[in-house]
């Protein structure tokens, strides 16, 4: 009978390979999946600051400081510092991998991030009066009051009806 020793040692030393290089690869596999759920994690965090940004550009044309946009600005600044250092994270891992799950989006929203801090927007404040709230003391308003609330001729009251804007046939402006 053939001594079956050395074949059982050799096909030990062979399950045993295959398992250290499967445990490698299932490592390197889970690597690859947490990264790509962090760069997911960046996408929809970049996407909440675009919404924070829009909605600080309103609210500083509707009135509000201008120190909102300053936040803004320094958030995406901080945003972009820390999803731009990933970018060559995204380069290795598609070296290894062959391609990353986010990587093209997240890369898509540095290079927003990025044009957006170059040409930062400026948001003027609006200058018609009915568009902005106006800041007034109790006195003020008292008056406002007073004067809306007067007769007819006296000085500072409206002294016409404001008429409606007739409709307007919107096929001529084409």
């Amino acid at each position: 009978m053939p001594d079956v020793q050395p074949r059982v040692a050799r096909a030990r030393q062979f399950v045993t390979e295959y398992a250290e290089a499967w445990q490698r690869e299932h490592v390197e596999a889970m690597e690859c999946a947490e990264f790509e759920a962090d760069l997911a994690e960046g996408v929809a965090v970049f996407r909440l600051l675009e919404s924070v940004h829009a909605n600080a550009c309103r609210l500083v044309f509707d009135g509000a400081e201008q120190e909102l946009l300053a936040t803004s600005k320094e958030l995406y600044a901080k945003w972009a510092a820390a999803a731009g250092a990933r970018l060559n994270d995204i380069g290795e891992f598609e070296r290894r991998f062959g391609s990353v799950v986010n990587g093209p989006e997240l890369r898509e929203c540095v290079r927003k991030a990025r044009a957006a801090l170059t040409a930062w927007p400026v948001v003027p404040s609006p200058r018609a009066v009915g568009s902005r709230p106006i800041p007034l003391s109790e006195e003020e308003a008292a008056e406002l009051h007073a004067l809306r609330d007067a007769p007819p001729d006296v000085a500072g009251k409206r002294r016409t009806t404001p008429q409606p804007v007739p409709p307007v046939d919107g096929s001529i402006l084409g």
